[in-house]
């Protein structure tokens, strides 16, 4: 549960004393065979260095693995009491203890994202298939636009996937009108062979993942387009992956007579902003964590 930062500051300054008595007790170890001290008279100053030399590489061994094993030790006592100080934390906080799978959750899918999303706006549009797809006749051919911006929250440049997925007909005469047909990286768009390339396709849903790199601090502004294929009386799921700090959503019927309804999976209720024959605005002004979502039908 590391929310209070845990920091290591290596100790460069003794290590540089132990490179220096290290590098003397090899020096010496040299020198003892220099043909110098093979005389007589120097013969002792030769043992002198040689056992000096010795004793200087078994006390900087012995000081390194001590110091390894004590470091060891005083990090996992100084990772135990940054554990409790965060749980006592939000004790203080919340006048209640939070349970360990709660907090894990929290970390894993909050705090240790490395982007955020914001600027959030999906537009969905429900039309009728063109007439001379009789396939199509009973069902809605939508489209799904989404603008929304993406800050790295590190000091380092990172990749990150920009995903989409789109569920797949049942009827194998409609899957080809189910595609991403437009992705813009910072209002650059993608090639055709780009999003062909990026896109896979199973029994159950059409797949476009395309890897990007955000500079450090840096955002990047994504544009999408998708079109799916949908029942006359049907539903929508458009959950979050990531954190963000909201989301928009506008839903155009150019078709007459569907009626739309939303509500968000989340704490807070979602806003019907704008209401008409043919288009409904929600808006979530609320922190959405990874996962929750925003649920509309029609029919």
């Amino acid at each position: 549960m590391p929310f209070i930062k845990k920091t290591r500051k290596p100790a460069l300054g003794r290590n540089s004393i132990y490179l220096i008595i290290l590098l003397i007790a090899v020096i010496l170890l040299i020198a003892s065979h220099a043909e110098m001290f093979h005389q007589a008279e120097t013969k002792l100053i030769g043992e002198l260095c040689k056992e000096l030399g010795f004793a200087g590489v078994v006390a900087i061994i012995l000081v390194f693995t001590v110091e390894k094993f004590t470091r060891a030790r005083h990090e996992a006592a100084a990772d135990e009491l940054m554990d409790r100080i965060n749980y006592n934390l939000f004790y203080a906080v919340y006048k209640r203890y939070i349970p360990e799978p709660v907090f894990a959750e929290v970390e894993k899918a909050v705090m240790r994202s490395k982007v955020f999303r914001t600027k959030h706006k999906l537009t969905y549009t429900i039309d009728d298939f063109p007439a001379q797809v009789v396939a199509g006749a009973n069902h809605f051919l939508c489209s799904a636009q989404t603008r929304y911006t993406l800050s790295n929250l590190t000091s380092s440049e990172i990749e990150h996937d920009v995903v989409v997925q789109l569920e797949i007909p049942i009827l194998p005469a409609l899957v080809p009108y189910c595609r991403v047909d437009l992705v813009e990286i910072n209002h650059a768009p993608l090639t055709k062979t780009e999003i062909e390339t990026a896109t896979s396709k199973s029994d159950t849903e059409v797949e476009f993942r395309h890897r990007i790199k955000i500079p450090a601090d840096g955002v990047v502004e994504i544009h999408t387009c998708s079109y799916l294929v949908k029942d006359k009386i049907d539903s929508e799921i458009w959950a979050s992956r990531i954190p963000s700090d909201g989301l928009t959503l506008t839903v155009s019927t150019p078709t007459k007579n569907v009626k739309v309804n939303a509500k968000a999976n989340h704490v807070e209720k979602i806003e019907h902003t704008l209401k008409n024959s043919a288009t409904n605005t929600w808006e979530l002004d609320h922190g959405i964590f990874p996962y929750q979502s925003i649920v509309f039908w029609w029919k």
